[in-house]
């Protein structure tokens, strides 16, 4: 597996070189671009190209990004989302081309994967599944042309659990569409357990998100501050191993820390950071050794 951070962590910040430094002096050398503003602005291009530039000579690869789900993190706050699966077409329209540019921006990046959230509530399923399926569709025909892979990444079960996803992604070519699958979202769903969640998608994984929580809260919290039972978690993942397999092998496929600061941006400096960073990262290798 790949250990690789999402930037996710510095979501409160821009974006910069001393967020990046400080990730590859953490010891990742991979990474997950969260592509939301204010972190990272997706309409200007310039701006992403000075920052794939940093990222090259930080020796950083982007293996995957996060398509934006909110315009603005404080939107977020307020509970105002961007969903693939809204029912509005105007807000589905806005949602679906924001993912276009995460797709197109692979030009300045180099991603071969980018993460989808479900987006709709459980109970509304009936009524909103088919438009996520449309917007999907409409992805792919472009995501091909640019040699990226989608993942559809699992909800706290009541936004599109692990089995809701799945169901969707089963009905598109593996090729087209994997499954992100979410640790921490998959732990707070109370007749199924991580370890058993990596079973049931076996070879549609293809990214990994990874955080602890204590079954209550989507808290991504660093592991060991939750109640996942990591050692299972790892067994489940070398269980379907297969080195046949050229797109989703298992030395290939990136285990992404994705995990949240508690402070909201509070702090002025993002060195506080480093010992997050740096535990992760052993972390990793206290999982897989060797």
């Amino acid at each position: 597996m790949i250990p690789s951070l999402s930037t996710h962590l510095f979501v409160f910040y821009e974006l910069s070189e001393k967020i990046l430094r400080l990730i590859r002096a953490g010891g990742f050398e991979n990474i997950e671009l969260w592509g939301m503003s204010p972190h990272l602005s997706m309409d200007d291009s310039e701006k992403l190209k000075n920052i794939s530039r940093i990222i090259n000579d930080q020796g950083l690869t982007v293996r995957s990004m996060h398509a934006p789900f909110y315009r603005t993190i404080w939107d977020a706050f307020n509970d105002k989302w961007l969903s693939l699966s809204d029912p509005d077409a105007g807000r589905r329209r806005e949602a679906l081309e924001m993912a276009v540019n995460a797709i197109k921006a692979s030009e300045i990046f180099g991603h071969r994967v980018l993460v989808l959230h479900c987006g709709f509530m459980e109970k509304k399923r009936n009524r909103d599944e088919k438009y996520l399926v449309g917007s999907i569709k409409k992805l792919i025909e472009i995501s091909r042309d640019y040699g990226v892979r989608l993942a559809l990444e699992n909800g706290p079960e009541s936004y599109g659990g692990v089995s809701s996803a799945l169901g969707i992604i089963q009905e598109f070519d593996p090729e087209s569409l994997g499954f992100c699958l979410d640790l921490g979202h998959a732990n707070l769903e109370p007749e199924m357990n991580p370890a058993q969640a990596i079973k049931r998608i076996g070879l549609r994984l293809a990214n990994l998100h990874v955080s602890d929580n204590y079954g209550k809260n989507d808290e991504h919290n660093p592991p060991g501050q939750g109640n996942i039972a990591w050692d299972k978690v790892g067994k489940s993942l070398g269980s379907f191993s297969n080195p046949e397999l050229s797109m989703n092998s298992f030395a290939q496929l990136p285990f992404t820390f994705e995990l949240a600061d508690p402070d909201r941006g509070q702090h002025r400096t993002v060195e506080r950071f480093d010992p997050v960073v740096k535990k992760a990262r052993a972390f990793f290798h206290q999982l897989f050794p060797g």
